[in-house]
């Protein structure tokens, strides 16, 4: 999924950067705006599942210890 929006960002950059006519711009101004806009709901999805896994890690690594006690 990130290799998708990388690779879009980067479209985008070279259509606008290509761009000779006011439509042209406007219409990689848009496409840009979306881009942001798609962009920011999956940054908050990012933050949650790293928040998410913080709160689980401790509960990994006391599951971990006890499997290594068991064992030994």
């Amino acid at each position: 999924m990130k290799w998708i929006i990388i690779i879009g960002i980067a479209i985008v950059f070279l259509y606008s950067m290509k761009a000779e006519s006011i439509d042209e711009l406007t219409t990689s101004t848009v496409v840009s705006m979306i881009g942001n806009i798609i962009g920011i709901p999956l940054a908050l999805i990012t933050v949650k599942v790293i928040r998410d896994y913080s709160n689980v890690e401790p509960m990994l690594l006391e599951i971990k210890d006890e499997e290594e006690t068991t064992t030994a």
